[in-house]
């Protein structure tokens, strides 16, 4: 399955832009996404129990990983660069209120702190296609699995 991110922008500045300090030069690389995209991918992760109440859920995932980073974001970055390739096209869903939004991976790990702010945060970072997702808590707690698909 595939979201196909790009055909589901709904024309509206994305809430995270407020964070960076020169949000034009962001503009074209942060894109909104229509809510129901969210809300259906939220309640497809739900029903399949792969998300829970601050956390993933490990039996629903493969390679799960999981770590405290407390102050030391450089773990963070380190792993998100592992993710896929830079130009991988993810869908970030904030549970503090922000409208969801589509980026490159690249774009999220060069300014990731401007995504995610420790206390305030928990974000969901899923690839497009699907295959992955992350979970970053408001709490600084990391986790990542691959997600298992069933026929």
């Amino acid at each position: 399955m595939k979201l196909d991110l790009l055909n589901h922008i709904d024309h509206t500045v994305p809430k995270v832009l407020e964070r960076f300090d020169f949000p034009d030069l962001y503009a074209a690389k942060i894109i909104s996404v229509d809510k129901g995209v969210e809300e259906l991918l939220w309640n497809n992760l739900t029903s399949r129990k792969i998300i829970h109440t601050y956390s993933l859920n490990t039996n629903a995932l493969s390679d799960f990983e999981s770590f405290e980073f407390s102050n030391n974001y450089e773990n963070v970055f380190k792993r998100l660069k592992k993710l896929g390739q830079e130009n991988e096209r993810i869908l970030l869903i904030w549970d503090s209120g922000f409208n969801p939004a589509t980026t490159d991976l690249n774009t999220l790990t060069s300014d990731w702190e401007e995504f995610y702010q420790p206390s305030s945060d928990d974000l969901y970072i899923v690839d497009e296609n699907l295959n992955w997702i992350v979970y970053i808590s408001h709490f600084e707690v990391f986790m990542f699995g691959k997600i298992i698909t069933t026929i």
